[in-house]
């Protein structure tokens, strides 16, 4: 029994399109299979063991695998008795088939883990891209002689971040500030009404000094 060729066969045939009974008798060939796909069980164990309805639906799906290139058959007789037939998996078809359902089912997550040197190297040589068709640089540019590229950065010191240095900005007085000079004549303004009340003068705000208007003093009566 090969292992390696059971797992395959589950993996591929299906994914290729096999019907049920093609299917089972692949698998079961597997079974009885050495690595190289060979093997040589009679029709009635087959029928027997997968559960078909006849040996000619054995037969049928055989002939059936047969014109599709998964397996050969060789007739064996000897000593003109007919034998159990020689049967050979095509171990490269189911290999590549089940490399093509790994890909196809696999998440976006597993793709990823593929290993690109796989496939055939001419696929991804940029040679011959289209820089018009996919956005990308041609390499043969990118190989070009850096002096003859103009306006290189690295030509022109100006251009060195490292040489600017950043400008240090004094901040900002906050606009709601009061002006001292207001505070000073508010103050005063206030001083100047408590000595009028408490004096009976009349001195007003001047731009240079205290203006005095005297008023008599109040009458008082006697009795």
């Amino acid at each position: 029994m090969s292992s390696k060729l059971h797992g395959l066969v589950w993996e591929a045939c299906a994914f290729k399109g096999l019907i049920i009974s093609e299917i089972a008798v692949m698998a079961r060939l597997a079974d009885f299979s050495n690595d190289e796909g060979v093997s040589w069980p009679a029709v009635t164990t087959i029928q027997r063991q997968i559960g078909a309805k006849s040996e000619n639906t054995v037969r049928s799906a055989i002939k059936k695998l047969q014109a599709k290139g998964w397996l050969k058959k060789q007739e064996r007789r000897v000593g003109g008795k007919n034998n159990s037939n020689v049967y050979k998996l095509n171990v490269d078809m189911l290999e590549r088939a089940a490399a093509e359902a790994k890909i196809f089912y696999a998440t976006p997550r597993e793709q990823s883990k593929f290993d690109a040197s796989a496939f055939e190297g001419s696929k991804f040589e940029g040679s011959n891209s289209d820089a018009s068709n996919n956005g990308s640089v041609s390499p043969q540019i990118l190989r070009e002689d850096p002096s003859m590229v103009e306006g290189d950065p690295s030509l022109d010191p100006s251009l060195d971040p490292s040489s600017k240095k950043p400008s240090c900005r004094a901040p900002a007085e906050p606009d709601d500030k009061p002006d001292p000079e207001v505070v000073i004549t508010d103050n005063a303004i206030e001083v100047l009404a408590h000595l009028n009340l408490v004096s009976g003068s009349r001195y007003q705000k001047s731009k240079t000094s205290l203006e005095k208007h005297s008023r008599p003093p109040p009458r008082r009566s006697y009795r």
